[in-house]
């Protein structure tokens, strides 16, 4: 391809072309959000990122605990590992149910705040 001068040029032209609308892109981008939600999206790195900072700049109204060191090592430790099955899937007049539709409705729920119940020795 980069032997060939005429289409080397073509190619070329059009990587101008789609780095110039990518850059226009972002730019509108970076002043929406500025404007509307005083997020600037060059500190952001994943789309779930920016619309956590949006949610707790613009519409959380209370504070989100935070856990002690010790608690939160203690719970972080648990997240290892895990029983993995596998089962041939197989069925008569079965219904399916999707369960990853059942997060954005979950979302629409209050988020538990209360404190329960506290454990001082977490051995």
């Amino acid at each position: 391809m980069f032997d060939n001068k005429i289409i080397l040029n073509e190619f070329l032209e059009y990587s101008k072309q789609d780095s110039f609308a990518l850059y226009n892109a972002l730019n509108k981008a970076k002043f929406f959000y500025l404007e509307k939600y005083f997020i600037d999206i060059c500190t952001i790195l994943s789309a779930s990122s920016l619309s956590l900072k949006i949610f707790r700049t613009n519409y959380l109204d209370i504070n989100i605990p935070i856990l002690k060191n010790n608690v939160d090592h203690f719970i972080r430790k648990s997240y290892l590992g895990g029983a993995t099955d596998y089962y041939k899937a197989y069925g008569k007049d079965l219904y399916y149910y999707d369960v990853n539709s059942l997060y954005p409705y979950a979302m629409l729920k209050p988020m538990p705040l209360n404190l329960i119940k506290t454990h001082k020795n977490m051995d």
